[in-house]
C-alpha cells in the first residue's frame, strides 16, 4: 500500500510541517509500505519550487528510512524542461519517481511514448508512470505502457487511474514480470488486485492505513473474503472525498479526525487488536447479526424479515466501553443483549448513550427516557432496576434520548416538501373537500376535538 500524502497549510497559506509530522508517523504506524510526496494529493502543482523542495527534504528527515518515498512532482508537458529538472535534481533519500503523462498537449501515444523515454535516459532512480486521463486529458494507452515497460528497466510499474479494468487487465496481461500495476482509483483498487494488480496508491489511506493497508494485504494473499469485509466498511466512505475534488475531502476527513482525537478502526480490527489509544467502531447491521440459516446477509431481508435473524452483537460487548446505539430494531428483531448478558463477567460496556430509546426493546438497560433534570441514571442488572446516576461500578450508565429518529434518509426534507405541496396545502389554501384539514387537527376553542379525545389524561397531567 502506497499513500499519496496530503500537504496540509496553515490559515496563512504557509505549509503545517508539525501537521506533516503527524500524518507521515499516522501512516507508517498505519502499515502502508511507501509514501508518495508532491503527487495529486499533495497538491504539488499549487507550491512553489522552493516549497516542494522543502516539503520533499521535510518528508525524507521525518520518515529516517522507515518506507520507501516516491516523489510525484515530475509530471510535466515541456519535455526538455523536465529532462533539465532531472538531471539537475538532488534525489538523495527519494527512491523512485512518479510522472504523470503531458497534460493540456493531448499528444499521441508515439508522443508519449517518447517523452517518457527521454526520461527515462535522464533519471538515475526508477519511475512510476501515472496515468490520470481525467486530470491530463488524454489516457496512455495499454499498449504504450507496456511498450515502455519492456523497452526500459527505470519503468518499475505504473499508477493507473483510469478507471477503466479492462485496460488495467491488459497491462497486467502483456507487462514484464516485475512491472507493477498499481490501482490509483481507491474504489476499485480490490477489483484491480482480484484481477491481478498490485496495491494501490491511495488518497483515503491517509486516514484509514490500517483499513485501507489491511484490505490491500488480505486480498494480495487471496484472502477475499477479508478483503470484501473490509472493502466495505470504507466503501461509503469513497465519495464524500471527492465531492468538492481532490484532495479537500480527505484533508477534512483528516481535520475532523484530528479535532476529535479518536481514530476509526473497522470492526475487525475493533475485535482482534489492542489498542492503547481511544478508538471507535461503526458497526453496520451484517456486524452484529447474521441469518438464522446459512444464506448470505441481506439488509433488505434483515428489515423486511427481521424475526429470521439472530444476534451476534456478544463478541462487542467484550471489548467495547460505550456503546452509541442508533440502529435500526423492529420488536421481531433480536436484541442486543439481555439482561442475563449484561451479568457475565466479560461483559465490558458501562457505559450506553441509547439514540432509539426503545422502552423494552433491543436494549434492556433502556428504562426510562432522560429528562433535562436526569440526563442520566443507572441500571443494575442485578436487579432490573433504575438507581442513582454513577452509585455503582457494576452499574451501567445511561442516557436515552427520546423522540429522536434513528435513522434519517438523505432525500427526507426534499419528500417532506413534496408531500407538503401535494397533499397538504392544496387543501389548507383551498377547499378541504377530502377534510384532510379537519382530520389533522387536534384542538379547536381550547379543546380535543374527537378524534384526538384519547389525550384528555395527557392534557390533564394525569
Amino acid at each position: 500500500t502506497g499513500v499519496a500524502v496530503i500537504t496540509p497549510f496553515l490559515d496563512n497559506k504557509a505549509i503545517d510541517y508539525p501537521a506533516l509530522e503527524r500524518i507521515i508517523d499516522f501512516v507508517i504506524d498505519g502499515g502502508v509500505d511507501y509514501i508518495v510526496s508532491l503527487g495529486t494529493t499533495g497538491e504539488a502543482i499549487t507550491l512553489s519550487a522552493e516549497e516542494c523542495r522543502a516539503v520533499l527534504d521535510f518528508t525524507i528527515k521525518t520518515v529516517k528510512g522507515r518506507v520507501p518515498i516516491v516523489a510525484g512532482l515530475f509530471g510535466h508537458n515541456y519535455t526538455e524542461k523536465l529532462v533539465r529538472g532531472i538531471q539537475n535534481y538532488n534525489f538523495d533519500g527519494i527512491d523512485a519517481i512518479m510522472s504523470s503523462s503531458p497534460a493540456y498537449s493531448k499528444p499521441t501515444q508515439e508522443g508519449i511514448y517518447q517523452h517518457y523515454m527521454a526520461m527515462a535516459e535522464a533519471s538515475p532512480i526508477p519511475i512510476i508512470i501515472y496515468n490520470v486521463p481525467g486530470r491530463t486529458s488524454s489516457n496512455v494507452a495499454p499498449e504504450t505502457t507496456v511498450r515502455l515497460a519492456k523497452a526500459s528497466d527505470k519503468f518499475i510499474g505504473v499508477k493507473e487511474a483510469s478507471g477503466n479494468l479492462d485496460q488495467a487487465m491488459h497491462i497486467i496481461k502483456h507487462r514484464p514480470d516485475d512491472f507493477l500495476v498499481i490501482c490509483g482509483e481507491d474504489p476499485i483498487t480490490l477489483g484491480m488486485i482480484a484481477c491481478g494488480g498490485d496495491g494501490a496508491i491511495s488518497v483515503i489511506a491517509n486516514a484509514y492505513p490500517h483499513q485501507f493497508s489491511d484490505m490491500i494485504n488480505a486480498a494480495l494473499e487471496g484472502d477475499l473474503a477479508t478483503a470484501k469485509r473490509l472493502n466495505l466498511d470504507l466503501l461509503d466512505v469513497h465519495p464524500h472525498l471527492y465531492v468538492e475534488g481532490n484532495p479537500v475531502g480527505v484533508k477534512g476527513a483528516m481535520e475532523v479526525l484530528n479535532e476529535v482525537g479518536i481514530r476509526k478502526v473497522t470492526p475487525y480490527e475493533f475485535l482482534n487488536t489492542y489498542f492503547d489509544e481511544p478508538v471507535f467502531a461503526q458497526l453496520n447491521s451484517r456486524d452484529y447479526t447474521t441469518p438464522d440459516d446459512d444464506r448470505p446477509f441481506s439488509r433488505k431481508a434483515y428489515y423486511n424479515h427481521p424475526e429470521t435473524f439472530q444476534n451476534d452483537f456478544l463478541k462487542y460487548s467484550k471489548v467495547a466501553d460505550i456503546l452509541l446505539a442508533c440502529a435500526f430494531w423492529h420488536p421481531k428483531a433480536p436484541v442486543l443483549f439481555t439482561k442475563e448478558d449484561a451479568l457475565r463477567n466479560d461483559f465490558a460496556i458501562r457505559v450506553i448513550a441509547d439514540i432509539t430509546c426503545d422502552i423494552e426493546g433491543s436494549i434492556p438497560s433502556t428504562k426510562k427516557p432522560s429528562t433535562i433534570e436526569e440526563p442520566v441514571y443507572d441500571y443494575n442488572p442485578s436487579d432490573d432496576a433504575v438507581e442513582m446516576a454513577m452509585t455503582d461500578e457494576a452499574n451501567i450508565t445511561v442516557m436515552a434520548v427520546d423522540n429522536l429518529p434513528c435513522e434519517l434518509p438523505r432525500d427526507a426534507s426534499e419528500s417532506f416538501g413534496d408531500q407538503l405541496i401535494e397533499n397538504v396545502l392544496p387543501y389548507l389554501l383551498g377547499k378541504d373537500e377530502k377534510s384532510i384539514i379537519k382530520q389533522a387537527v387536534i384542538a379547536e376553542n381550547g379543546k380535543l376535538t374527537e378524534k384526538y379525545s384519547y389525550l384528555q389524561d395527557y392534557v390533564d397531567g394525569r
